[in-house]
């Protein structure tokens, strides 16, 4: 073992001894070198940018949870999985940002992509942001998928719950389809450790669809391991057309894919509850990060762009790999 390496084990083992909680301290990868002030960290509030694959810069800046307006944010490395930054650890609502394990479910399904959808009256009447389907209509998964991720459409969601609850089973109904589809939402977030995840639908609009900062982080670096999801996310418009060739144009929730360096794609969310709320992923020179925004104290749309800037920021010019 490498001497940097066995001191970074011994620390995490007097780190252990010594009862830190998670989200005090979130790794130990420090270097031994660096002048007193630059772990990030230094506090149960503070947070931290250094993992055991990570080395900050000489000249690296302290962040503190004042320097994030949101109630909620992480930054995660999607190369390594590490979360280099994190803070309150506690569930909350997380809107449409719920879609993205939507999609990882209906992928994870096995129905075919081009399987034809029949909206349901059920599925055409959901409240909040959508896709404009109507009933009766007919929609590739696809296509619905484009709905889902492009404009946020909780129509979308709830048709897609429903076409794999009936894949699986085609004696369900609609409601019963769905129900079974939010079902494996929850063993998809069991199966993956994500303790504090929890849905109660499929679109996020109800309150009680939860998650944290950093597990969401989690969640959506497996969306940019799906070629076809990564694909949708990095869109900014686009045109559905259903079987009787009526068009639907779509145009991206998500600003920052006209604006931000390097971005990839990622998700918008908002509800009275959850307030506005935004994943985002981006890469550049090879490495790519997460960064996440729940309930932005600043109580408009703007307010989660600019800390997920901020922490992207932070990632591509303060860090650097071994």
């Amino acid at each position: 073992m490498r001497p940097a390496s066995l001191i970074r084990f011994l620390f995490v083992l007097v780190l252990a001894s010594t009862g830190v909680q998670a989200g005090t301290l979130l790794a130990a990868g420090v270097d031994s070198a660096l002048p007193a002030g630059q772990v990030l960290g230094a506090s149960t509030d503070a947070i931290v940018a250094a993992t055991p694959s990570l080395t900050p810069y000489a000249h690296l800046p302290t962040l503190k949870p004042n320097d994030i307006a949101s109630k909620q944010f992480a930054l995660l490395s999607v190369d390594s999985g590490q979360l280099l930054a994190y803070n309150a650890p506690e569930a909350v609502s997380i809107a449409s940002t719920t879609k993205l394990t939507t999609a990882l479910v209906v992928m994870e399904s096995g129905i075919p992509l081009e399987t034809p959808v029949i909206v349901s009256t059920r599925a055409a009447s959901q409240p909040g942001s959508l896709v404009g389907i109507r009933t009766g209509e007919v929609f590739t998964v696809h296509d619905l998928l484009r709905g889902l991720l492009i404009v946020s459409g909780n129509d979308a969601a709830e048709a897609l719950a429903e076409a794999v609850g009936q894949y699986k089973n085609a004696s369900l109904s609609p409601e019963e389809a769905a129900g079974y589809f939010v079902e494996q939402m929850n063993v998809f977030a069991s199966k993956r450790g994500l303790s504090n995840t929890n849905f109660a639908d499929p679109s996020g609009f109800d309150e009680h669809s939860v998650s944290t900062a950093a597990e969401l982080a989690k969640t959506a670096a497996e969306v940019l391991k799906n070629q076809s999801l990564r694909e949708i996310i990095a869109t900014r418009d686009t045109t559905i057309v259903s079987a009787k060739n009526r068009a639907v144009q779509l145009v991206n929730t998500n600003s920052m894919l006209a604006s931000y360096s390097g971005i990839i794609g990622g998700k918008t969310g908002y509800t009275d509850t959850a307030g506005h709320c935004l994943v985002v992923m981006a890469e550049r020179d090879g490495r790519a990060y997460v960064a996440v925004s729940l309930h932005s104290n600043i109580w408009d749309r703007v307010g989660p762009i600019q800390v997920t800037t901020q922490l992207l920021d932070y990632a591509f010019t303060e860090t650097r790999w071994e």
